[in-house]
C-alpha cells in the first residue's frame, strides 16, 4: 500500500485515534524524549510507528508498534534522521535515546 494510501485509510484513522488516546490517558510524554506532549495545539504531536513500515509492515497496524512523538523536532528531525542513517542517537543506560531536550544531543 503507498504512503498516502496507507496514511488516509479508515484503519491507520482509527488505530491513530485509539494510540493518541490512550498515550494521553496514560500521560505519557514524547516517545524519543520523554518531555510532556503538547496535546492542545494542534499538529505538535505525531502518532509514529516505532519499528518502520518499510521494514515491519506486518507491524503496521498494531497499536503496540506506536508511539507519539513532539512532530517538531522529535519526529520531523531526530527520528527521520536516524531511521535514514545520518543521525545514529546515543542511547543511555535506560535504553532511551539521549536527546538535547533530555540533556544528551
Amino acid at each position: 500500500m503507498t504512503e498516502v494510501r496507507f496514511y488516509s485509510s479508515v484503519a491507520w484513522q482509527s488505530l491513530r485515534g485509539k494510540a493518541r488516546a490512550r498515550w494521553r490517558r496514560l500521560g505519557l510524554g514524547c516517545g524519543m524524549c520523554r518531555m510532556p506532549l503538547d496535546w492542545d495545539s494542534p499538529g505538535a504531536v505525531s502518532v509514529d510507528h516505532i519499528r518502520p513500515r518499510a521494514t515491519h509492515p506486518h507491524l503496521a497496524l498494531q497499536i503496540t508498534n506506536l508511539q507519539c512523538l513532539h512532530t517538531a523536532p522529535c519526529h520531523n528531525g531526530l527520528k527521520q534522521r536516524m531511521e535514514s542513517g545520518t543521525l545514529k542517537a546515543e542511547v543511555g543506560l535506560d535504553g532511551w535515546p539521549i536527546t538535547k531536550e533530555a540533556g544528551g544531543i
